[in-house]
C-alpha cells in the first residue's frame, strides 16, 4: 500500500470514526481524564522565550558550544528556551543537504550531530 493510500485511509478514519461513538457520555468522560489542562506555573505569563536553531547557532552545533551562550541570553532577559527540533532528522524524500529538522527519524534520541 502507498504512503498516499494509508494517508487517505487515515484522513477516512478521522473523520467516520468520531461519529460512530455510541456512548458519548462515556467517551466525554474518558477525554477529559487523558486531556487535563496542565499545570503551568505563573511566572511564565511575563517570560520572555528565545527560539534556539542549534544546528544554526554555533560553531560547532552542539549543545556543548551553545552552553557557552547560557548567560549572554540570561543577560538579555531570557526566560525559556525553544529547541527546534533536536531528533535525527529522517533521510526518505529530504529536502536540500540538512533535510527539515521536523522530518523525526525517531522521536526518542537526540540527533548525534548535537554532541
Amino acid at each position: 500500500m502507498s504512503l498516499k493510500s494509508i494517508l487517505i485511509l487515515l484522513s477516512l478514519a478521522i473523520i467516520v470514526l468520531p461519529s460512530c461513538r455510541n456512548d458519548k457520555k462515556a467517551t466525554d468522560a474518558a477525554e477529559a481524564a487523558i486531556y487535563t489542562k496542565p499545570r503551568v506555573p505563573d511566572w511564565h505569563k511575563n517570560a520572555t522565550i528565545y527560539e534556539v536553531n542549534l544546528r544554526h547557532y554555533t560553531k560547532e552545533n552542539s549543545f556543548k558550544s551553545f552552553e557557552g551562550e547560557l548567560p549572554r541570553l540570561k543577560n538579555m532577559g531570557i526566560d525559556i528556551l525553544w529547541f527546534m527540533p533536536v531528533q535525527p532528522i529522517g533521510q526518505i524524500e529530504k529536502k536540500g543537504s540538512l533535510g527539515s529538522p521536523y522530518s523525526t527519524a525517531d522521536y526518542m534520541t537526540t540527533n548525534p550531530e548535537y554532541g
